[in-house]
């Protein structure tokens, strides 16, 4: 999955709706950030950059159920090409946000 499409199935996963860009400004180089409604919060808010924030996967992961995170650590394994085994820590503690990411749409049915 590309980047957009890995923010796109985690901000829906996590609970983001009516999810968009903002139009540009005057400056045509503008890149809007993804915004959405998140349930709770009144106003429009921007959506976090999964696949480049550590911070930000963190509290999606928070999300998984007990069964999801077996599954996720598993899929986390293979997205930084190892095989599970117990020593394999080490490197899906340092995987990247977008490792991270790919790994969570993969649990959440999203990829196949």
């Amino acid at each position: 999955m590309n980047h957009n499409d890995l923010q796109l199935t985690v901000a829906k996963a996590i609970g983001y709706t009516n999810l968009g860009k903002p139009h540009p400004q005057e400056d045509p180089r503008f890149e809007p950030q993804l915004m959405g409604d998140f349930p709770g919060k009144v106003e429009r808010q921007y959506v976090p950059d999964y696949p480049k924030d550590l911070n930000a996967m963190y509290e999606a992961e928070k999300m998984l159920t007990r069964s999801q995170r077996v599954k996720f650590v598993e899929e986390l394994c293979g997205v930084v090409g190892l095989s599970w085994r117990p020593t394999s820590h080490f490197d899906t503690i340092h995987a990247t946000a977008a490792q991270r990411a790919e790994a969570f749409c993969r649990v959440i049915n999203q990829v196949k």
